[in-house]
């Protein structure tokens, strides 16, 4: 019997174990495996940019804070909170393996470029983004959007709206 936590421990620290679920079974992520940090404000719209292109979920959902809030890892690897406006709506569906190809909204959609940051307390940090080729404003000026960040002692993680 002393060789079956054995083994245990084995395939968790080889590659996370399976459980199962309501309908399939899934592989529970390794250790620090959605412990990415953004250096800075300005790395974290050129890395979701990159991301979103490549429709890497899994990857982007790394780099989120989900403390406190109400959206799960599971949407955010799924790719349904990325592509939907509303990722609470029962009108989202999962995008499933063309999940590229789904415009995404959120953070921000593509063709975003940083602008500037700004701290809003002693741990978040709003960003705001200019969206190149979308309509512009009533002034004709490029439309522009903001996203949040806490701080961390290892760097920035995304805070999801919710």
């Amino acid at each position: 019997m002393r060789s079956l936590p054995l083994l245990v421990v084995l395939v968790i620290a080889v590659g996370g174990f399976t459980y199962f679920g309501s309908e399939t079974a899934r592989t529970l992520p390794k250790a620090g495996q959605y412990d990415r940090y953004f250096t800075t404000p300005k790395a974290s719209v050129e890395t979701v940019t990159r991301l979103l292109k490549a429709g890497d979920w899994s990857t982007l959902a790394s780099y989120y804070d989900l403390t406190g809030g109400t959206i799960g890892l599971d949407t955010l690897i799924s790719g349904v909170y990325f592509a939907s406006a509303d990722p609470t709506s029962p009108d989202s569906t999962s995008p499933g393996p063309d999940a590229a190809l789904v415009r995404p909204a959120h953070p921000f959609e593509l063709g975003a470029r940083y602008l500037s940051a700004k701290p809003l307390d002693d741990d978040e940090i709003e960003v705001t983004i200019v969206l190149e080729g979308a309509e512009q404003d009533e002034d004709g000026q490029p439309k522009t959007g903001t996203f949040h960040l806490k701080a961390h002692p290892e760097g920035y993680k995304l805070i999801p709206n919710q």
